[in-house]
């Protein structure tokens, strides 16, 4: 088998992944269902989401999914604060914040203050999130 993705393709999967939603992809043709979280199941109301669950429970061996965790959006922070060599203060304050409770909300709070250091941010982390997502579906496509 072999299926190839685009870069546009490759976005697409990591932005929904990164809207909280999980992707599946078919192992024979490599089309996508994208399903909401369990807490976005008012998604599911609408008529062709719900036709996408149908489908996705139907078929469910025909697909793999496309995983992604808080481990790893949290490792993504956590590279971007260790490279973040030019800024000892910025890389200090996304350190402690995420060491404490609620890392996730901490961190935001911190980048969202720090300038031209969000925009880094948000390149890193959009960059990291499409590796990701190519080395699933490299690793798939291979076995």
């Amino acid at each position: 088998m072999y299926i190839e993705y685009n870069e546009e393709q490759i976005k697409e999967i990591a932005e929904n992944l990164d809207c909280g939603r999980r992707v599946f992809v078919h192992k024979e043709n490599g089309s996508l269902l994208t399903i909401p979280e369990e807490n976005e199941s008012y998604l599911l109301d609408s008529e062709e989401r719900a036709d996408e669950k149908q489908l996705l429970d139907n078929n469910y061996l025909d697909y793999f999914e496309i995983e992604w965790s808080t481990s790893d959006a949290f490792r993504i922070m956590e590279d971007f604060t260790d490279h973040l060599d030019t800024n000892q203060q910025l890389q200090t304050q996304l350190r402690q914040a995420i060491s404490r409770k609620r890392p996730f909300s901490n961190f935001k709070y911190a980048i969202d203050s720090a300038g031209p250091y969000r925009d880094q941010w948000f390149d890193f982390k959009n960059k990291k999130q499409d590796e990701h997502v190519e080395n699933q579906l490299n690793t798939f496509l291979k076995s």
